[in-house]
């Protein structure tokens, strides 16, 4: 990950915006995991306070929206014990 700060700043206007179409689940359901990671991350180091609130804004967003990236549950099989 980045240290710059216009690298940081410009990734996060950017998720922002495409927040509603991106991630999806349907599309791949490993990004929402991922950019949750990073964010987690971000949050967790970013010492610059602008940079922190962004981040954030978005990551509030982001987790509002989680129904629509989360991965689905994999159902677990049925087990028949005689």
């Amino acid at each position: 990950m980045s240290k710059e700060y216009m690298h940081i700043h410009n990734a996060i206007l950017i998720l922002q915006e495409i927040l509603p179409v991106f991630p999806i689940r349907s599309v791949n359901s490993a990004s929402g995991t991922a950019i949750a990671d990073a964010m987690a991350i971000c949050l967790n180091t970013e010492t610059r306070g602008d940079l922190k609130i962004l981040a954030s804004s978005y990551n509030a967003r982001f987790q509002k929206a989680k129904s629509i990236w989360e991965a689905a549950p994999v159902p677990q099989p049925k087990v028949r014990i005689m």
